[in-house]
């Protein structure tokens, strides 16, 4: 299988980290901060990981990443870890401000990409857990953006349709162009996301099927798109030789929608990595 590009190759750095123990994680986000304040992103991002993979309910440095990769202008990237770190912090933390920072490092990146309706959502929702004024500002700004036109939802799961009937039809780059065509009407719907990231992956565009997959992950509310998004994308890490992330990603899934298959996935990822 061909490398994955960009995304996929700047995190391989992940496979080659061991696991470090559970109480390195705050020092080494400490060590990663102080690189960052002084400019030094790439060893911030190597200590960063470290963090992470000490322990991964360590939420600050998932966070940290994501304001790292904004920095960068990395948007696929600083979305992603920003996901990953206001989830886990709901889920096991409940720190506001953390969850507010991260909300708000992800509607900046979603903003960078023209994904202004998602954007939108993902201000309002870091002003739930916290009133900052760079919140409603964004907000505004968005508007104006957005306008008062609201997409429309029946005409994008009618092209939607069109793109599955092309799809299994074996036409890739056509359901492609037809998924593409439905986003513009209804940018926040996760099935067209997900349809859109298997797409890619047929037609060999492995970065574009992780970015879609990740997009399916924040937009939907279906845990059963939701999980198979993640094991997508567990695949294809897995099939890259990136085994730490492949684990992660195949408790992800299992988490959010236990299946035997996902079950399975990680009980070999485990005995690969000798967990």
């Amino acid at each position: 299988m061909k490398k994955i590009v960009e995304l996929l190759s700047l995190m391989l750095m992940i496979s080659i980290l061991s696991f470090a123990d559970m109480g390195n994680a705050k020092e080494l986000n400490l060590q990663g901060e102080k690189y960052y304040k002084n400019g030094n992103y790439e060893k911030a991002e190597n200590y960063f990981f470290e963090a992470f993979l000490a322990d991964r309910h360590f939420t600050q440095a998932a966070s940290n990443l994501g304001l790292l990769y904004m920095k960068e202008k990395n948007f696929d990237k600083a979305i992603y870890w920003s996901e990953e770190a206001w989830i886990f912090e709901k889920k096991y933390g409940n720190n506001k401000v953390i969850i507010a920072n991260s909300l708000y490092n992800k509607a900046r990146a979603l903003e960078e990409k023209g994904l202004y309706i998602l954007a939108y959502n993902t201000y309002e929702e870091a002003y739930k857990y916290k009133n900052n004024e760079s919140y409603t500002k964004a907000m505004k700004r968005l508007n104006e953006k957005i306008g008062i036109k609201k997409q429309n939802e029946n005409k994008a799961k009618d092209i939607n349709f069109i793109g599955e009937k092309q799809y299994h039809n074996g036409n890739y780059k056509s359901a492609i162009e037809t998924y593409l065509e439905a986003l513009t009407y209804d940018e926040s719907n996760g099935l067209i996301w997900s349809n859109l990231a298997l797409a890619y992956l047929r037609d060999d565009n492995f970065y574009g099927s992780q970015f879609a997959s990740i997009i399916a992950i924040i937009t939907t509310n279906d845990n059963t798109i939701k999980g198979n998004s993640y094991y997508n994308l567990a695949k294809m890490y897995e099939e890259s030789g990136m085994d730490i992330d492949a684990y992660l990603n195949y408790t992800y899934a299992n988490e959010t929608n236990s299946k035997e298959v996902y079950k399975k996935s990680i009980k070999r990822m485990e005995e690969k990595l000798g967990m």
